[in-house]
């Protein structure tokens, strides 16, 4: 089984396993009727074959993705539990992202009955996902940012930055995942072998030293390591005590030279955890990540060559250095089938990975960011801020997607080769309509055409077609964005598909035209065992997690060439949003090899690209002391491009453009301007103009180039001269600023003038022909051969144009630099978005900042689309930096859920979100976002007609099959009350005559199938027992009595004295 796992993992994508079917022809497994759960045609199909097996073989149920309104109370856990659930743990808790929920099932019903605690969808678990594939991260400008910027004294690494990389494993013992532990140590030589002086005391103590190259006196830091091999077997065993070693290099040759050159330990993991899913185990630094876990590596090697390209190597030691050495990893080796990865995420999630690298695709779901793996990604994101890195597919230019349209009343299609496909081949098709009356037609070379039916008639559910020609299984589904999917499979081994040239044609009766999206698998990126070969587009080849709204989906650069790799998948995304989002080295990536005697190996593809984006968050997350979140993210697509190709709106090939490391930092982490900046800290800022050398000028005085640093409040000049700057004497450095652009006002077009001489700056300002001292402020300082100087912005900011002079006692020219224009030189950044409704009711928040652009420059545009990305509203607003608005969808008639979309521009450029759904019923998890109960103390007794009231209001209502209020007494005794929602609003109204006095704790109680249960203690209630009405009742009774017994005396002595 081992075997066969990974044999499958080495074709690069995953299928789904699918069991055998149960019928010859067509036998149907509908959705529960009228429950409003929407099980997966995939998974109905596991549950239908499963029951037909053994109880034996069908005790575990089957793998399954469940989605709840809300995230789930431990209460709901247990009721769940006794209705036939097994939820998947992690130490104890329940695996779940949100509101979605990783567990075992064994049949419908059981699902049926999860409605009642809110399951609004349940999918399969075991849908696959396979891995698709030192100079790249030069290519990105990572060095720049290690060797030059900083925060708080510590050089901008990744430190302090945590990512987990869900993968084939790491061969965590390779040299590319230890740091230095210890301080310089000296090499000592001892017939003819070489020692550490691990303890400084001029004797050798472990050893001898050992290298990876073929000379362990001279090691290449290039790419060799050395270690101390206790056993002297020239083989690094962790297990006898051996340790990895890195060299200094002080001649800077390119060698070590033992023993003259000193040595330091690698004895410290980057691997901070390590989870093994197949085996359930947990290692965690300093505590079992020992010997124990000697057996735990990456038999695929795909794992390794990723996490490496994160962060691998240590800087000054190696060359083979990953885009952020500093950071911690978080491995999960998986085997990387749905459940695996939702909880994969949910492992990362709760043990602070500040982001996650997934490179892996499939083309399986509906690819319009809704399959749960999808709402996984997106929903980690938008509730932890935790940002995924995201493969985009390596299905570019291989004929495996076909794109076509349908008019009203016609039948179009494309042409399917088919070559004795593999078991798990697959044809998807995928369509938006507005009836969903659509046939899929399959015609073989020779027989009848297979028409699969009107897609409205059998939609939700899954089934078998046996012809000759064809022996597959058929899933039919429709995402909560409207997108139609048709799935044909061929899963067992009983399973045929004839070779030969097949017809895929889509009829539409009648209706709106339809725009059809096919995709042909069959296990591998460039198989021919299918593919079409006619209506190929290579637009719109992006893969499902990489789809999802709130992942960065990453395409392949090859740097050979500067362009995008043609096999790296293309957008939009299927519904029309725009991916991917940024492009990175993809080609030819020399990286860690799962080995310990031969360390490195070169892949390509998306896979390698994924994770020098996972790397780059990780040093704009130190840089902006944020980690992740809108910051990070958005500071990731604004740096992309650098300053001359970045795309904005996004490109369908490059996203933004290719990720650029030192824009991106520095669009979190400004520079520190005054006394002690010198220009290394302006890494990253481009010259605005240039000055060739002149001899003939003092050196001093001699400009070779002119930087600019723009923000709101002033703008900043470092000016570099072949020598020591002359102007803390009497020489003058002079700047003229053009503000208006007209050369016919100021001198020379100068409206501003500063002039620094002297070792200050005095500004001056042109008004009525001359001019006069302004109220402006400047400050000079230089270091080295570049002079600094700050101007205060004008009121409000502009740009202009700039040029300096240089100038000597005799106020002559000595050197000056032409105009050259000021540009907008930073763009805007969301730094914090929110979104929370009650009922039909939403409020938008959004913040954005831009450092070279006052509020006046910014607009922050939204629309609210349906799924298809049709604008239903839209609204702009100027002059501000923040953004708040309400959202009310009541008068909004759709028959899918709606998103909103947001943008913000500062005139020159615009960046733009990706949707975010509005709507409590789509999430991963379910949240109650406000509980209150009316009453704390409750009367009961004999004619007390106490009611107890309240409202929850439920975040990710839709996903939700029921919801309660439960009442657990100090007796241990509880009472639950199902109650009924609208837009996630529910009531609480019950009789309290069934209650028995006493403490009660009241939870709040949501479930959903295909979301984690979520269980909320909001409130306590005492019932006390009052008998008061019965006491008045009693003695009202007795009252009657008397009077009635006593009443007809009295009134006849009364009668007979007044007759007397």
């Amino acid at each position: 089984m081992m075997y066969a796992r990974y044999l499958l993992l080495t074709a690069l994508l995953v299928s789904l396993l699918v069991p055998a079917p149960l019928a010859t022809q067509r036998e149907q497994v509908n959705n529960p009727e009228g429950s409003g759960l929407k099980v997966d045609s995939m998974l109905r199909m596991e549950l239908a074959s499963k029951s037909s097996l053994a109880p034996s073989s069908s005790s575990s149920g089957c793998s399954a993705l469940l989605q709840f309104e809300r995230a789930l109370s431990t209460y709901d856990i247990a009721a769940a539990q006794t209705m036939g659930v097994r939820f998947a743990t992690r130490a104890g808790y329940v695996i779940h992202v949100g509101n979605v929920y990783s567990a075992f099932v064994s049949n419908i019903a059981v699902l049926s009955s999860l409605t009642d605690i809110g399951l609004t969808r349940a999918a399969s678990g075991n849908k696959r996902f396979f891995p698709s594939l030192d100079t790249s991260v030069w290519a990105i400008r990572a060095p720049t940012v290690w060797n030059n910027i900083s925060r708080d004294g510590k050089a901008i690494t990744g430190t302090g930055m945590t990512v987990a990389v869900i993968d084939t494993g790491v061969d965590w013992l390779h040299p590319s995942f230890w740091r230095q532990s210890t301080d310089p140590l000296e090499v000592r030589n001892s017939g003819g072998k070489n020692y550490v002086d691990l303890d400084n005391d001029s004797a050798f103590d472990e050893g001898p030293i050992a290298s990876t190259g073929t000379n362990s006196s001279y090691i290449d830091i290039a790419n060799e390591y050395m270690y101390i091999d206790t056993n002297e077997n020239d083989f690094f065993e962790y297990g006898s005590g051996d340790r990895w070693l890195g060299g200094i290099d002080t001649n800077a040759d390119g060698f070590i030279s033992l023993p003259d050159e000193e040595v330091v330990v690698l004895g410290e993991s980057k691997v901070s955890m390590l989870f093994d899913q197949q085996y359930d185990n947990v290692y965690v630094r300093g505590v079992n990540l020992t010997t124990g876990a000697l057996g735990v590596g990456d038999p695929n090697g795909h794992g390794t060559h990723v996490a490496s390209i994160v962060a691998g190597g240590q800087i000054g030691y190696t060359s083979m250095v990953g885009v952020a050495p500093g950071a911690d990893l978080i491995v999960i080796k998986s085997p990387l089938e749905s459940s695996d990865i939702l909880e994969g995420i949910y492992f990362a999630i709760v043990n602070g990975a500040d982001i996650i690298n997934m490179s892996f695709s499939s083309f399986l779901g509906f690819l319009d960011g809704t399959d749960l793996e999808d709402l996984a990604v997106s929903e980690a994101f938008l509730k932890n801020h935790t940002i995924s890195t995201l493969a985009a597919g390596n299905l570019g230019q291989t004929s495996k997607h076909a794109g076509f349209g349908v008019g009203p009343g016609e039948t179009n299609g494309a042409t399917l080769s088919v070559l004795s496909p593999p078991l798990y081949s697959f044809v998807s098709v995928l369509w938006h309509s507005d009836d969903s009356n659509e046939h899929v037609v399959l015609v073989p070379p020779v027989g009848t055409a297979i028409d699969l039916g009107a897609f409205a008639s059998i939609s939700g559910s899954s089934f078998s077609v046996t012809k000759p020609e064809l022996n597959a299984y058929v899933f039919a589904d429709t995402s909560v964005r409207g997108t139609n999917r048709l799935i044909v499979q061929i899963s067992t081994t009983g399973h045929n598909w004839t070779s030969g040239q097949w017809d895929l044609d889509v009829s539409n009766p009648s209706g709106d035209s339809v725009s059809i999206d096919a995709y042909a698998w069959d296990n591998e990126w460039t198989g021919n065992h299918l593919r079409f070969t006619s209506q190929v587009d290579n637009s719109r080849t992006i893969s499902s997690p990489s789809t999802s709204d709130y992942g960065v989906c990453v395409g392949s650069y090859d740097e050979g060439i500067h362009l995008i790799s043609s096999s790296s998948g293309r957008g939009p995304r299927i519904d029309g949003v725009q991916k991917p989002d940024v492009a990175a080295p993809g080609i030819s990536i020399n990286a860690a090899l799962n080995s310990l005697t031969q360390l490195w190996t070169v892949k390509s593809g998306t896979s390698m690209a994924a994770p020098h984006v996972a790397g780059l968050l990780a040093l704009i997350g130190q840089a902006s002391g944020e980690g992740g979140g809108w910051i990070s993210l958005t500071a990731l697509l604004e740096g992309a491009g650098g300053y001359d190709e970045h795309h904005s709106p996004s490109l369908n090939d490059w996203g933004y453009g290719l990720c650029d490391s030192v824009l991106s930092v520095r669009e979190v982490l400004a520079i520190s301007l005054g006394t002690g900046t010198n220009r290394s800290d302006w890494a990253g800022i481009e010259s605005l103009s240039t000055s060739p050398q002149n001899l003939t000028v003092n050196d001093g005085l001699d400009i070779l180039n002119l930087a600019v640093y723009q923000q709101v409040a002033n703008i900043s000049m470092a000016v570099t001269l072949r020598g020591t700057p002359r102007f803390a004497s009497e020489d003058v450095l002079m700047i003229q600023w053009d503000t208006d652009m007209n050369s016919g006002t100021g001198s020379d077009g100068a409206d501003i003038l500063v002039n620094v001489t002297g070792g200050s700056a005095v500004v001056y300002e042109w008004l009525g022909g001359e001019y006069f001292v302004s109220a402006q402020t400047a400050h000079y300082w230089n270091d080295s051969r570049t002079a600094f100087v700050t101007i205060d912005q004008t009121s409000p900011p502009v740009r202009g144009r700039i040029r300096v002079g240089t100038h000597n006692v005799s106020l002559a020219y000595a050197d000056v630099t032409p105009y050259a224009d000021l540009v907008d030189q930073w763009r805007p950044i969301f730094t914090d978005f929110s979104s929370s409704g009650v009922g039909a009711t939403y409020q938008i928040r959004a913040e954005v900042s831009d450092r070279d652009d006052a509020s006046e420059s910014m607009a922050i545009g939204w629309s609210l689309v349906d799924g298809e990305l049709n604008i239903l509203e839209s609204a702009l607003v100027s002059g501000e930096v923040s953004f708040n608005s309400t959202i009310d969808l009541s008068d909004v008639s759709v028959p899918y859920v709606v998103s909103v979309m947001l943008n913000v521009s500062d005139g020159s450029c615009t960046l733009s979100l990706a949707p975010v759904i509005l709507s409590s019923g789509v999430s991963s998890t379910l949240r109650f976002t406000s509980t209150a109960l009316d009453q704390t103390t409750i009367a009961v007794g004999p004619f007390i007609a106490s009611r107890i009231t309240g409202r929850l209001v439920l975040e990710g209502y839709l996903l939700a099959s029921s919801v309660r209020v439960a009442f657990h007494s100090s007796m241990g005794v509880w009472l639950n009350f199902t109650l009924s929602g609208n837009l996630g609003v529910y009531l609480i109204d019950i009789a309290a005559s069934g209650f028995s006095a006493g403490d009660y704790d009241v939870y709040a109680v949501a479930a959903g199938p295909s979301v984690l249960k979520v269980e909320l203690l909001f409130a306590g209630v005492l019932v006390l027992t009052d008998y008061s009405m019965l006491i008045v009742i009693v003695v009202g009774v007795a009252v009657v009595i008397v009077a009635a017994k006593f009443l007809p005396r009295f009134l006849s002595k009364k009668q007979g004295a007044e007759s007397g």
